[in-house]
């Protein structure tokens, strides 16, 4: 791959798809630090004496925020990779939060429940238990319908 192309992936955020996960990985370990760019550049004029690699780095350093770049490349990459290793996951919680939304079972054996801790509350008042007021479960799954509290709950 020529420097031009390699420029061009990293100014466009490889948008081509030019770099593999690995190459990413490759180019953040050899990132030049600022000492090694200082002496880069001290060795501008004689960028022809350089070796392959040394010119390689010189013209990757001219690129403005170049591990910034790299990195958040990087984070690109392996959230795609991420995303699809999770998708079957979201996939069967999302269908499972569906069901139990759907599910009238459920429903009804959560009113008893409720219905019976209303009961126990209110013929024990020495329990310092407020009362939650429902009328059916169904206002609870309601988000623009309000919970009532008893008004012998303090607030």
């Amino acid at each position: 791959m020529s420097m031009i192309a390699v420029f061009r992936a990293i100014m466009s955020m490889d948008a081509r798809d030019v770099f593999p996960v690995d190459m990413v990985e490759q180019m953040l370990k050899f990132t030049p630090s600022p000492e090694e760019r200082a002496l880069l550049d001290e060795h501008a004029d004689e960028i022809d004496h350089l070796a392959r690699a040394d010119r390689f780095l010189f013209e990757l350093s001219k690129i403005t925020h170049y591990e910034q770049r790299l990195r958040t490349l990087h984070y690109k990459k392996k959230f795609s990779i991420w995303y699809m290793e999770l998708k079957p996951k979201i996939i069967s919680v999302l269908e499972a939060s569906k069901e139990v939304q759907r599910s009238k079972r459920l429903r009804k054996m959560l009113e008893i429940i409720l219905a019976f801790g209303n009961y126990m509350n209110r013929y024990h008042p020495d329990w310092f238990v407020c009362i939650l007021t429902l009328f059916t479960f169904s206002s609870l799954i309601g988000a623009n319908e309000e919970m009532l509290w008893d008004s012998s709950c303090p607030a």
